[in-house]
């Protein structure tokens, strides 16, 4: 008899598990390998998208943590399922680490087939190649599989680890990267923003930091949310306090608990949630739709609850993706569905946060794409729904009082008949939908009749305001071609003048021919075609600016016609629109013409698409060209110059448009945008032009709450405009 010992070995195949098989998304894999960048001390982690439209497609990963040595490399990195993170559960900074199955390395599997990894600390580097395919030999086991090392001096190096993905198992264009913007945004909680900056570069260009834009409007929406709710739960106990901020001023009132919690499993957690109910179809003229437009901007509050509703879930200032947004893991949307008393995902914005060191049951299954289903978790649903509940009470209650408010205020002298019709339809629709259907059947159809003319005029209303608002849009733009007309007139003036004179200078010289038997002297050919050749370069000047004014007003026919008005625009492509149609004028002035946005993105050769409305650019562009046009003629003994430069950061398309012409006086600096203060002077003598082109700019950017500023400079003038929460096509 003979004995032996048999140990497990894995197939080398296996690893495809905690890699491809394990994670199902591209995103969550990412989002892996940032945590393991925080967890290292990194203040700053880029993620940059190289060469995605070629064969050789990267993703490049680089941090500046405290990086690997040799020996971390060895005994952590190389050790698949690591307890490093169960030794050391905070960081050197003394926060919790976020990663803690010590397998967060293998997302490097399921982004691409090969992965290179440079590591410093210490001024020493260590340099790995992992080729992942080598994991798929038949027969083979992980044992058996080794990579080479390369180490070295790291002297005058940049501490941290940098991890190049390539191979790109799958394809990243422009929506995927957006989609993962907006993931990270909310990656890192309210309270740790500041945790981790996390950068995003695609090809040349120089990178945007995430969730800095987001976090401005979340403050903005959520420190004006009309309803905010608290609540603490220390492991046994639960509070709750609610506050309203529309109607009744907000004071904190403390809540009723129901239900006991001695025997829950979950341990401590906080609860922020922030309650935006809406007006029956978002009437105006409603108390809660005025307050928000008020407060926060009706457009600005229905983006952001676009993409960010329901309650997250945060564990030490970290997003537990996907608990949050579409994800309704609480059944709100359902209970609202059957219950119309219910509060629905859409109507909230929340916060969840635990630690996991009070929380340790609370873990995420090992694909890392949802948690484990246990008591804990089903404890803390539980809680969750229990606090909603109380809020829906309070929300209930709140209701009868503003209606009784609303009842009351019908008969103020204060509320205007205009006013009343709203107020009265909204009471008669309650009224309706409490009556029950088999009883008062006579009154309900009444009622219901009333509701009917009464929405009808409502629409009508509404349509007519906004129909109001396209007119007035349409204004700027037909002004701006009325603008660009005028001055197009005054310039064709000339030559067409010009050419009547040559015209009968002409018919002077044919008149000489017959008395002379067609016999032309010498001067008088020469003279003839310098004739011609002033008539041909009259008539393209006079075809440069018609056809310039016939592409505007077909650009603001269609915009007319459109309902959709944003489109794709190629920022470069629409200035070279309008800088074309007054081709013979530059000529004429000379004027030297630098278009780049290489100074803010270094992303030479590129170009920049957006969506935007393309009229509103044109007419934006063609204003400030036109006064650059009119101030560089006033100058004489020097180059005349424009540049047209422009970026996108921060969800932004900035554009600065200068020139080296008269300038602004400083007096003049904060009444330039202001209508007739910049144009003719008393005696009509044109300064610059007709004193609407700037103000017309100002009023188009104010339609995108943007920034229309001009620049003290030493030389001539300097525009800058800004237009935010722009989306980015292409590169």
């Amino acid at each position: 008899m003979s004995f032996e010992e048999f140990g497990f070995s894995f197939a080398g195949r296996t690893i495809d598990y905690f890699g491809s098989k394990a994670i199902t998304s591209d995103i969550t894999a990412l989002f892996e390998l940032i945590k393991n960048s925080r967890d290292a001390n990194a203040k700053t982690v880029t993620v940059h998208f190289k060469d995605l439209t070629k064969n050789n497609a990267s993703i490049e990963i680089y941090d500046d943590g405290d990086g690997m040595s040799e020996q971390d490399v060895r005994e952590k990195w190389m050790v698949i399922g690591t307890d490093s993170r169960l030794n050391n559960n905070t960081t050197k900074n003394g926060k919790p680490v976020w990663g803690e199955m010590g397998i967060g390395r293998i997302a490097c599997q399921k982004l691409g087939g090969v992965t290179e990894m440079d590591s410093v600390k210490n001024s020493k580097y260590v340099k790995m190649v992992f080729d992942w395919s080598v994991f798929e030999k038949p027969g083979i086991t992980v044992d058996k599989i080794r990579f080479p090392v390369e180490t070295g001096s790291g002297k005058g190096l940049e501490h941290g680890v940098t991890l190049e993905l390539k191979k790109l198992k799958s394809p990243w264009n422009s929506k995927k990267i957006n989609d993962l913007k907006e993931e990270l945004s909310v990656l890192i909680s309210q309270d740790n923003f500041d945790d981790l900056k996390i950068k995003i570069k695609v090809g040349n260009e120089g990178g945007e930091f995430i969730g800095k834009n987001y976090a401005k409007i979340r403050d903005k929406v959520t420190s004006n949310a009309p309803f905010k709710l608290r609540a603490k739960f220390d492991g046994s106990n639960l509070s709750v306090d609610i506050s309203a901020h529309v109607g009744q001023r907000g004071t904190w009132e403390p809540q009723i608990v129901m239900g006991a919690y001695d025997k829950t499993v979950v341990g401590p957690f906080t609860v922020d949630i922030f309650h935006f109910p809406r007006a029956p179809g978002k009437q105006k003229t409603s108390t809660i739709e005025t307050y928000y437009d008020k407060k926060i901007g009706i457009d600005k509050l229905s983006s952001f609850l676009k993409h960010n509703y329901g309650p997250y879930l945060y564990r030490d200032g970290a997003w537990m993706k996907p608990y949050g947004g579409e994800n309704d893991w609480l059944g709100m949307e359902a209970s609202a569905r059957q219950e119309t008393s219910k509060i629905g995902i859409k109507q909230i914005y929340g916060q969840v946060q635990m630690s996991k060191k009070k929380n340790p049951e609370i873990r995420p299954a090992s694909h890392r794409e949802t948690l484990i289903e246990n008591e804990a978790f089903g404890n803390l649903k539980t809680i969750l729904a229990e606090i909603f509940e109380i809020l829906r009470h309070y929300m209930s209650d709140w209701k009868k009082e503003d209606n009784k408010k609303t009842i009351s205020d019908m008969g103020s002298d204060s509320v205007t008949p205009e006013e009343t019709l709203p107020l009265i339809y909204k009471q008669i629709t309650k009224l309706s939908a409490s009556l029950p259907e088999d009883k008062k059947k006579h009154l309900k159809t009444s009622l219901n009749g009333i509701i009917s003319i009464a929405a009808m005029k409502d629409e009508k209303s509404e349509k007519q305001l906004l129909d109001m608002g396209q007119m007035r849009d349409w204004e700027k733009n037909l002004a701006t071609l009325g603008i660009a007309t005028s001055y197009m007139a005054r310039e064709i003036t000339h030559p067409l003048e010009e050419n009547m004179e040559t015209l009968a200078e002409a018919e002077d010289i044919m008149a000489d021919l017959e008395k002379t038997d067609w016999k032309l002297p010498p001067e008088t050919v020469k003279h003839s075609w310098e004739m011609i050749e002033s008539m041909k370069d009259n008539q393209g000047k006079m075809a440069h600016f018609m056809k310039f004014v016939d592409v505007l007003s077909n650009h603001i026919s269609q915009s007319i016609r459109s309902s959709k008005r944003s489109t794709q625009v190629d920022v470069l492509k629409c200035w070279e629109t309008v800088s074309n149609g007054f081709q013979s004028k530059k000529e004429e002035l000379d004027i030297e013409i630098t278009d780049d946005w290489t100074t803010h993105t270094k992303n030479t050769g590129s170009k920049l698409v957006v969506k935007l409305d393309r009229i509103d650019l044109e007419c934006i562009l063609t204003n400030l060209y036109l006064n650059s046009i009119e101030s560089l003629s006033k100058i004489k003994s020097k180059k005349r110059k424009v540049t047209f430069n422009y970026w996108y950061k921060d969800n932004a398309l900035n554009i600065e448009f200068s020139d080296n012409g008269i300038g602004i006086p400083k007096k003049k600096m904060e009444e330039v945008f202001e209508p007739f203060k910049f144009g003719h002077n008393e005696n009509n003598d044109e300064k610059h032009g007709h004193g609407l082109g700037l103000h017309i700019v100002k009023q188009i950017m104010a339609n995108y709450d943007g920034t229309a500023i001009a620049l003290d400079v030493d030389e001539g003038a300097k525009i800058w405009i800004r237009f935010p929460d722009v989306s980015k096509v292409a590169t």
